[in-house]
């Protein structure tokens, strides 16, 4: 495999820091407004706070990764045979499953909403969303782990 120019890590490392942070900075002030407003006050709101949240802990993990593997160049950094590489695709692919299981459960809860709309209080209290949101994230690094440690 050819080796990449400056050029080439520069432009990618430029993209890479531009999208990560225009990332953090919209998932942050999403996670701003949940938590703010009263109308998130609720079990969408804290679903919709832990969809943000697993976003955000990819997002920064994926930034602060690439950034470190394009700035010294060193192909051990890239490569599945170091434990460091494989723990943080861990944190990302953790963080990413974390988030299609709330994403899928913000589904459930909006369907609850408008069919059962007289009973949704009963079905979603506040400390089920918040369960379901960390069970979400356990889950989804479980499903991860596997990776983590060769063969």
């Amino acid at each position: 495999m050819p080796k990449n120019s400056n050029f080439e890590d520069d432009i990618a490392m430029a993209c890479i820091i531009v999208i990560g942070v225009f990332g953090l900075i919209s998932n942050g002030l999403s996670l701003y407004l949940t938590r703010t407003k009263s109308r998130f006050r609720n079990a969408f709101g804290i679903l919709c706070s832990s969809f943000l949240i697993c976003n955000l802990q990819a997002i920064f993990v994926l930034l602060t990764w690439c950034t470190i593997v394009l700035s010294f160049k060193s192909p051990i950094l890239s490569s599945p045979e170091l434990f460091l590489a494989r723990f943080v695709g861990l944190l990302v692919n953790g963080a990413w499953f974390g988030s299609i299981l709330v994403h899928f459960f913000i589904a459930v809860n909006r369907f609850c909403a408008f069919v059962y709309a007289i009973k949704y209080n009963q079905l979603w209290s506040a400390f089920i969303a918040l369960s379901i949101g960390i069970c979400s994230w356990i889950f989804g690094l479980l499903f991860s782990i596997q990776h983590l440690y060769g063969k």
